[in-house]
């Protein structure tokens, strides 16, 4: 992983800035922003949002993306699908935000 990026998403996930979210990268739910761990990475890579009704997509190649980040960002940030597959699991089974980071921090 690309060692400035992985310390911005560290920082951001640590933040208290974001709050969390499950099953889509980013969503509006009784009128709050919410975040998966990969969309705090999607927000710190500054990716273009398509909105689609309650939720926020990726889009790439005209595809919209958002429950997982297209391959294309992940190659460009230095994850595999099986690490995003894995952190996606965390986050929806209930680890916060700071025992993700922590976990980034010591596997990625």
């Amino acid at each position: 992983m690309i060692a400035e990026l992985k310390r911005k998403w560290l920082k951001a996930l640590r933040s208290g800035r974001y709050k969390q979210g499950k099953s889509r990268l980013r969503q509006i739910a009784n009128g709050k922003e919410l975040h998966c761990c990969l969309g705090v990475l999607g927000r710190v890579m500054r990716v273009k949002w398509a909105e689609d009704a309650m939720y926020y997509s990726v889009k790439d190649n005209g595809v919209c993306h958002g429950v997982w980040l297209p391959t294309s960002l992940l190659k460009k940030v230095g994850l595999s699908n099986d690490e995003q597959g894995t952190l996606g699991g965390m986050n929806d089974g209930g680890y916060t935000f700071k025992e993700i980071a922590d976990y980034i921090e010591k596997q990625l």
